[in-house]
């Protein structure tokens, strides 16, 4: 999905994005190291927690984002307003987590 929204050719040089496992090779990721909790050295254990403590912020915003039945129902109008209606929802998304937020302090792993 990253390759096809170009949302990696929109990023800037130094940008990375925090990503699953499902997204190895892409040059501009963070990604977490495969293999079993229990096998991995415990720097890799670290590592992992460390991203996917940022990842679930993602997902939880990407959820607040959802919220609205218009991204949950299927699209019945013109494609070309789809982008609009999600950048509609966004900002929804936007004021709610400003008077709502999900974390009341900062990620340790992101200071």
């Amino acid at each position: 999905m990253a390759r096809r929204s170009r949302v990696v050719e929109a990023m800037l040089p130094w940008e990375k994005g925090v990503v699953d496992k499902g997204y190895v090779g892409l040059d501009k990721a963070i990604i977490p190291i495969k293999g079993r909790w229990h096998t991995l050295p415990r720097w890799a254990q670290i590592w992992n927690s460390a991203i996917n403590s940022v990842r679930v912020d993602v997902e939880r915003v990407i959820n607040v984002v959802k919220t609205w039945d218009a991204l949950r129902v299927p699209w019945r109008h013109d494609r070309a307003l789809h982008p609009r209606l999600f950048n509609i929802c966004s900002n929804f998304a936007n004021v709610k987590l400003k008077f709502d937020p999900i974390r009341n302090y900062a990620n340790a792993w992101l200071l």
